[in-house]
């Protein structure tokens, strides 16, 4: 009987292990089969490159696709951003929005981002002169504040939330080492995962990072938690050089500006990607979304 071998810690599950999630670490599994790419038996480096490359491509023609417009979405995002907390407050008292599109999916991305946009608000606002910028713990804490959302909403947080919360995070990481830390926990989230791409891509256009450097990555993630440390020596990349694109500043106000980028863009996405399966439930909480905000 085949076993499963967990990418993250290593531990052994035998194929008809009835979770989907390591025992050990919690971590998706996926058979090692699925990625026997010349049906071999057994997974080894040229598997790995071949299955990389394929993917490459094809990451790389959607990302080239949604630049221009992903880009200037973003634009319209930030414009909309600097707009008065007495405006953001009001819309949550009932009165309307301008919307271009009523959907339930906009209209819960849009809850979302304007629960958010709230909360860090309030946080600069509570910042003394000289220092009206975010760091390290306000993004732990803003973060923890959409997991409560979801928690409350869905009884759990979707992985590709989690994903995007922990590469927001990684924005105003205080070392570089803390940077390599939430980068691997978001790969590690990613395993198996409907739309990293997805959240992938609208990280990459909030930080300004070229077609080609979005789909490396994307594949490293999509990968890495299949193959496990094999992966980090394909295509150049490491947990090193990636953590690096997410590097500060020496502006704090540039990185606080990322980071609100990155966070807002990055759970549009992952929203998105959990529509089809959460969508409906999702969609009959607009009142309680606003309540989660104050958890």
């Amino acid at each position: 009987m085949e076993m499963i071998v967990c990418a993250q810690c290593g531990k052994e599950h035998q194929q008809n292990y009835e979770s989907e999630n390591c025992a050990g670490c919690g971590a998706a599994l996926i058979p090692s089969s699925f990625w026997d790419i010349n049906g071999d038996g057994k997974v080894d480096f040229d598997d790995v490159k071949e299955a990389v490359k394929k993917l490459s491509h094809t990451v790389a023609g959607a990302a080239g696709d949604l630049a221009g417009s992903v880009k200037k979405a973003f634009r319209n995002k930030a414009e909309k951003d600097r707009e008065s907390i007495d405006r953001l407050v009001d819309s949550f008292k009932g009165q309307s929005t301008e919307n271009l599109d009523n959907t339930p999916l906009l209209q819960f991305q849009n809850d979302l981002k304007n629960t958010i946009s709230v909360k860090i608000s309030e946080r600069i606002a509570a910042k003394p002169e000289g220092k009206k910028y975010l760091n390290f713990m306000d993004a732990q804490i803003l973060t923890t504040s959409v997991h409560n959302i979801f928690t409350t909403l869905l009884s759990f947080t979707p992985r590709q939330v989690s994903a995007a919360c922990a590469l927001s995070k990684a924005i105003l990481a205080p070392s570089k080492k803390d940077q390599q830390n939430l980068v691997k926990a978001a790969i590690g989230f990613s395993g198996g995962t409907v739309g990293i791409g997805m959240v992938i891509s609208a990280v990459g256009s909030a930080l300004g990072w070229g077609a080609g450097i979005v789909a490396s990555i994307t594949a490293v993630f999509v990968s890495s938690s299949i193959t496990g440390p094999i992966m980090w020596g394909v295509g150049g990349l490491s947990l090193t050089a990636i953590a690096a694109y997410f590097a500060k500043t020496s502006d704090h106000e540039v990185d606080t500006e990322r980071f609100i980028n990155v966070l807002q863009a990055s759970l549009e996405k992952a929203v998105e990607a959990i529509w089809d399966e959460h969508g409906e439930k999702l969609s009959k909480s607009a009142n309680d979304i606003r309540h989660s905000s104050e958890v």
